[in-house]
């Protein structure tokens, strides 16, 4: 019974196109395990047929869907490496929070020293504390990182401005204690967020150096919300909040999309409309479960 942590060795057998969104590699261990991994989160550690990665298990759902990390090419757990500085959005006497850049020019949100840095610095040493989906979650060993928030709380949040990085635009929040987070704008067009503004987001999760993923309240819905919805069809991936995962798409009379997990459908007859309670938020999609 494999569980979180468990290493082992993964053979690539071959790569499955779902869309243009979607792909994935199957992969077996020694075991004769069937894995599959997200083959365009992965693509730029060019796996390739028959080719050999060392893998970690990463999480196991609920349902006991093994979700794998392979190895990263180039960083390991623990160990230092020099990130190259793409902004540095706040600057006190203590801590710098900047926007740095892996190897495949990820960007990364991190806190750091200021002593490490000056106005000459483009680069910092940083550790890899794990990777996550291929992107390393780092911090600064000579910085002793406060924890400020709780997961599942509400907290609120300025909007100071706006970033963009290898064409992704984000917002620049400051919390606590002047604490910098970003949130990519695309997720929440219809939010109606913008520069000066002060919003309420739930801290969904607090990774290991200390960064939060954030979503912002729903401007009118909130979790537990019963809805009667009309039933339109499988949710094309490209528009489904979950990627790999498969969805059904609801909507109600304004024309508000609204998801459902397929577990909840799946073998049984579909409605034309249903009642639904809003279980979560995901990156500004609504998320729904059976009410009754």
């Amino acid at each position: 019974m494999l569980k979180t942590g468990d290493k082992f060795k993964i053979t690539f057998k071959k790569k499955i196109e779902i869309s243009d969104s979607e792909e994935y590699w199957i992969a077996n261990n020694l075991s004769g395990d069937k894995f599959l991994i997200d083959a365009i989160a992965y693509k730029n550690y060019n796996f390739s047929i028959s080719s050999q990665v060392n893998a970690t298990v990463d999480h196991i759902n609920c349902s006991g869907k093994i979700f794998l990390e392979p190895q990263h090419p180039i960083y390991q757990n623990g160990q230092k490496y020099q990130f190259k500085i793409i902004e540095v959005l706040h600057k006190n006497i203590e801590t710098a929070e900047m926007v740095v850049a892996d190897v495949f020019n990820n960007a990364i949100l991190v806190v750091v020293n200021t002593k490490n840095i000056n106005k000459n610095t483009s680069e910092v040493l940083l550790t890899v504390a794990r990777v996550r989906k291929a992107i390393p979650v780092l911090f600064d060993s000579t910085l002793k990182i406060v924890n400020l928030y709780r997961e599942h709380k509400i907290y609120r949040f300025h909007v100071d401005g706006s970033f963009s990085n290898d064409n992704i635009d984000f917002f620049v929040l400051s919390g606590k204690a002047g604490s910098t987070h970003l949130l990519e704008k695309a997720h929440y067009q219809h939010y109606a967020i913008s520069e000066g503004q002060i919003i309420k987001c739930q801290v969904v999760r607090i990774a290991q150096n200390g960064k939060l993923s954030l979503e912002p309240l729903h401007p009118s819905l909130r979790e537990g919300d019963v809805l009667e919805l009309n039933f339109v069809g499988l949710s094309q991936p490209g528009n489904s909040p979950a990627g790999k995962h498969k969805l059904y798409l609801f909507n109600n009379d304004d024309n508000r999309n609204f998801f459902m997990s397929a577990r909840f459908l799946d073998d049984k007859p579909l409605p034309e409309k249903m009642l639904c309670k809003i279980d979560k938020f995901k990156k500004g999609s609504i998320l729904v479960e059976p009410a009754i």
